[in-house]
């Protein structure tokens, strides 16, 4: 499946006005993890939008393998890495709620980035993040992954809460992107959206996600 970057981020976009501001819905997750998977089967997980996902998700920062969390039953490349507890517990919650439903594209802000980044390259399928922190310790390549790709504000501190240095990183390819107008906080869909739109008037950014042949 290909996607326009900009209807991928509107979709997430959308995704914090809940169930109904989005298109049909083949299913929905509103306990716990949140994510909405349309009757594309697109899969769409917003970030942090309730104090839940902090204590739940965001602040388990301890590293962890993913097979303590049972991710070995459904990846063992998964379950062989080592994560972010919160990022791998959440986009865990989220399998589950697929079930055995697949999705086709995979988009996700924020805390819903670091989960899609893991869920695109569980279903090899796709993936655009927004916002997207480090999930990952370690820097061996897991199979899927060349299926994601994650735009990071140059403004958003979010990237930077947990440290390069640190060991953790991102799953996929980065692309950067620098409006031209700096030094405002960045984090929002809005945000990104207009610096997406910048990106891409500039003709150096392929409009679609995978890019076209």
């Amino acid at each position: 499946m290909r996607m326009r970057l900009l209807d991928a981020a509107d979709l997430v976009r959308r995704a914090y006005g809940g169930p109904t501001a989005l298109p049909p819905l083949r299913a929905k997750l509103t306990k716990g993890a949140q994510a909405y998977l349309t009757m594309e089967d697109v899969l769409v997980i917003p970030g942090t939008n309730e104090f839940s996902d902090w204590t739940d998700f965001n602040l388990k920062a301890f590293s962890i393998q993913g097979a303590w969390l049972g991710w070995d039953k459904l990846n063992p490349w998964i379950g062989a890495a080592t994560w972010h507890m919160g990022f791998a517990q959440h986009a865990l919650e989220v399998a589950k709620f697929l079930n055995t439903r697949r999705p086709k594209f995979v988009i996700g802000h924020s805390l819903g980035a670091a989960s899609a980044q893991i869920l695109g390259t569980h279903y090899q399928v796709p993936t655009v993040t927004f916002a997207a922190p480090r999930p990952m310790v370690g820097k061996l390549p897991l199979p899927g992954e060349g299926w994601v790709v994650n735009f990071v504000h140059a403004d958003d501190v979010i990237g930077l809460v947990l440290e390069q240095s640190a060991g953790f990183r991102r799953l996929g390819g980065l692309r950067s992107l620098v409006p031209e107008k700096t030094g405002d906080s960045a984090h929002s869909m809005p945000d990104y959206i207009k610096a997406l739109q910048d990106r891409l008037a500039k003709g150096d950014l392929a409009p679609d996600w995978p890019p076209m042949p």
